[in-house]
């Protein structure tokens, strides 16, 4: 077949400018529509006139619209002229401006051929600035959970001796639609004055439309620089990226450009770890979004074209973690009323506070913030930046306050730091500040009481020779002011793993003087020994403070049924104690036991024996699901089963080291550990279920919202698979046609696709009990009704069925 043939055709008209050859029409000009690519980059569609000689003219708008998107500005200048008041062009009319375009046969599509130079920049993505796509779960309307964690103190000598008062701390949340209602309290009782101690009540509401959070009632401050974080009653808005999008890339990501003059094959690793591999077409690229970890990150692009010649481009660029992007911005305002904290809950007053903080990224080097916080008595503002260098960054923030009946005072830190990374694991980390405070200087909120430094400097350095062995020092200086004494250290340390399961640490320095301890000269050693896959034992010694320390600790398993064991043995001056802890996971809970004997200066004369049970547990809804199951801090789902899976146990996450838990005692298992807005997949597993239990997916991808609740169920609501075979009204067999499965008892449920094979036979899967009309698209439509039994899964074998009368089951 020609190209154009069997296509309508239209009267011959203008003749059209001269162009390239393609198969012959011999009888009239055929108009159509081919592709458009660029190189292997399909542009769009553009229609054509083949005409009589093999000629082709091609719509000049509609390329004009296509090269817009490729051409760079001064390209695109040199183009219009060309086109500009014509109605259509040949495929040779662009060869005065390098630009040349020519059928491909094989595909049947044109093809650009442009010049790298007259290409824009365009960009590569290397990952993902948003939660990765993709369908997930809707979390419920209406769900919530409460967590305890509590404990209990056996004192059999020492202070309080006897059993204590347990103590139990209670985290709860509540989420309906997108509003979360969240509080938290102490329970102590058997204690004196109040039984209760609320620590604070507030709803909650993401906007991330607009990334911004909005909180009522008990408001957390977010601190920056040198703001403090009082207890406030009233409202705030608070944009993190961090919180609020953490997929999202908010770091400067580094603009750099390369041009490819040939089709080519392009590695792209960031230290030595390959992020992507692209097929590209010749143009000017910008690599975007490196997974940059903090410091110097060493880029490699490899560049391999269709002939195998290759090339290496290379980049580094330093990148410090607490910056922003250039555009991006995050903002903090608190504003209420003072709400310090007494022994029933927050004592509200009627003194205003307000607390607020703004940081933008300028560039890509440079982040810059300004900060406020003010109440009554004190009134303080601030200014931060961030300055992203070759070789490291420099962070400073300065700070003024006024306080009253003191007067105003001043604060100022500078920093410097620098992450050099190395093949073969090597890395220099360089770590430099200075911070001053004036004796007036306070935020707000604070007690009046004097800065006991003028003024302190401090310097580390750390390099790692290899993955087994590393060194450092640090200095620390600072100068007292008044009565308080300066204070200095002096350090050196090093690590060495001789074996691949054996560690040793030392620290060895100086002492000047301290407010808390002499001067003098200083040791620390850690030798670390692991036992095996799951034990370890270490041994320490601190002459600061005169202790040896001996210690073992082990793990069996992880999540439910998993347990770990630790004990130690320690001489400090004076002094001897004994402690053991041992932890224990269920599905429903954890447990653990501590215990501590400290002796005096001989071994028979025991000064202190105390014992703590401790244990944590949550109760969680969801959609009407209830659940028992481990202490659940954010988010959480809720994982039950339809009624074709049974009784049987299911498990969550399984894995050859355990699993996070089973179902417990309201048939129920809990997932607890969702992070607000982080993609994660529940995996479920059901080993003791018949083979023919359809268990559903297997796997429920969610993306939580804060502290929100999902409902999971394992299995189907329509379990049943029907086999049968399909007589017509002359009993032999219906072959080979396909019809659709209708739900008499809900009609409003999408139909389901069913097909007969040679002998009529059938199978129908995803029914479940209930009548069902199957209509298989013949002339005329023949109608079956199938009667599925209650209760029934599984596979449901039907029998021979006959046709029934249309008008009866509509």
């Amino acid at each position: 077949m020609t190209f154009g043939e069997g296509l309508a055709a239209r009267p011959p008209g203008q003749d059209a400018p001269e162009g390239s050859a393609l198969p012959s029409q011999r009888y009239h000009d055929t108009d159509l529509t081919v592709p458009l690519a660029d190189g292997d980059t399909y542009l769009g569609d553009i229609a054509v006139t083949v005409r009589a000689g093999n000629q082709i003219a091609m719509s000049s708008q509609r390329l004009l619209d296509l090269l817009t998107g490729i051409l760079e500005p001064a390209a695109l200048a040199r183009v219009l002229p060309l086109l500009a008041g014509r109605a259509s062009i040949g495929l040779d009319n662009l060869g005065s401006v390098d630009i040349g375009i020519r059928y491909d046969p094989q595909k049947i599509e044109l093809v650009l051929d442009i010049p790298a130079a007259m290409k824009q920049v365009r960009t590569i993505q290397l990952t993902s600035s948003v939660p990765a796509l993709g369908s997930y779960q809707q979390p419920a309307t209406f769900s919530g959970f409460l967590t305890v964690r509590g404990a209990i103190n056996y004192v059999e000598r020492g202070a309080d001796k006897g059993l204590g008062s347990p103590i139990l701390f209670l985290d709860g949340a509540t989420r309906i639609q997108n509003l979360v209602l969240e509080s938290q309290a102490v329970l102590q009782p058997g204690m004196s004055g109040p039984g209760v101690q609320r620590l604070g009540s507030r709803i909650v509401y993401d906007d991330i439309e607009h990334l911004v959070r909005w909180t009522a009632g008990d408001v957390r401050i977010v601190p920056r620089g040198f703001q403090s974080a009082p207890d406030i009653a009233g409202i705030s808005l608070f944009r993190s990226y961090s919180t609020l999008q953490p997929q999202m890339i908010t770091r400067p990501t580094g603009q750099q450009s390369f041009r490819l003059e040939r089709a080519s094959t392009v590695e792209i690793r960031v230290n030595d770890q390959l992020v992507r591999r692209v097929r590209l077409q010749p143009g000017n690229y910008n690599l975007r979004d490196f997974p940059y970890t903090q410091g110097i990150d060493n880029a490699r692009i490899l560049v391999r074209d269709d002939s195998g010649a290759t090339e290496t481009l290379k980049f580094n660029l330093f990148s410090d973690q607490s910056q922003l992007a250039v555009g991006l911005s995050e903002f903090g305002l608190f504003a209420g009323v003072k709400a310090p904290l007494g022994r029933a809950g927050p004592i509200y007053s009627s003194e205003p506070a307000f607390s607020g903080f703004y940081r933008r990224g300028l560039t890509d080097r440079l982040t810059l913030g300004a900060n406020i916080q003010a109440d009554r008595e004190t009134q303080m503002a601030g200014i931060e930046s961030i300055l992203s260098m070759p070789f490291g960054s420099l962070g400073a923030n300065l700070a003024v306050s006024q306080v009253q009946n003191r007067g105003m005072g001043y604060a100022a830190l500078l920093t410097f730091h620098s992450l050099l990374e190395r093949q073969n694991a090597t890395a220099d980390v360089l770590d430099v500040s200075a911070e001053i405070w004036s004796d007036d200087f306070a935020p707000a909120g604070s007690l009046f009481s004097r800065n006991p430094s003028s003024y302190r400097l401090g310097a580390s350095y750390s390099h790692a020779f290899t993955d087994w062995l590393y060194a450092g020092a640090d200095l620390h200086y600072s100068k007292g002011r008044e009565s308080s004494p300066d204070s200095a250290v002096y350090r050196a340390s090093i690590g060495w793993r001789p074996l691949p399961r054996m560690n040793f640490t030392a620290n060895a320095g100086y002492l000047g003087s301290t407010r808390n301890g002499r001067p003098g000269f200083i040791l620390q050693a850690t030798f670390t020994l692991q036992l095996g896959a799951n034990s370890s034992a270490m041994a320490a010694y601190d002459s600061a403070l005169h202790s040896e320390r001996l210690s073992y600790q082990m793990q069996h398993g992880n999540g439910a049924g998993s347990y770990n064991l630790s004990g130690a043995l320690e001489r400090t001056q004076g002094n001897l104690s004994i402690s053991g802890s041992s932890n224990y996971i269920t599905s429903a809970g954890e447990l653990g036991l501590d215990h501590l004997t400290t002796f005096g200066t001989r071994a028979d004369s025991m000064s202190e024996s105390r014992s703590s049970l401790r244990f944590s547990s949550s109760i969680a809804f969801a959609d009407g699901a209830v659940s028992v199951g481990r202490p659940i801090s954010d988010s959480f789902a809720i994982v039950d089963r339809w009624a074709n899976v049974g009784n049987v146990r299911v498990k969550l996450d399984s894995s050859p080291f355990g699993y996070t838990a089973g179902t417990t005692l309201f048939g129920t298992a809990t997932q607890p550990d969702l992070i607000s807005y982080n993609p994660r997949t529940v995996t479920i597993d059901a080993p003791q279920a018949d083979a023919d239990v359809d268990l559903g997916a297997g796997a429920f991808r969610v993306l939580p919202p804060y502290r929100s609740g999902y409902r999971l169920r394992v299995g189907s609501d329509y379990p049943v698979t029907a086999i049968g075979r399909m007589l017509n009204e002359d009993g032999a067999p219906l072959s080979l046609v396909a019809g659709l499965a209708f739900e008499l008892t809900l009609p409003l449920r999408e139909p389901l696709p069913v097909f007969t094979n040679r002998d009529g036979r059938f199978g129908l899967t995803g029914i479940k009990s209930g009548r069902w009309r199957i209509e298989f698209q013949t002339a005329p439509v023949v109608t079956y009704i199938i009667e599925v039994p209650p209760g029934a899964t599984g596979m449901f074998r039907m029998g021979d069925l006959t046709p029934v009368n249309t008008d009866a089951v509509r």
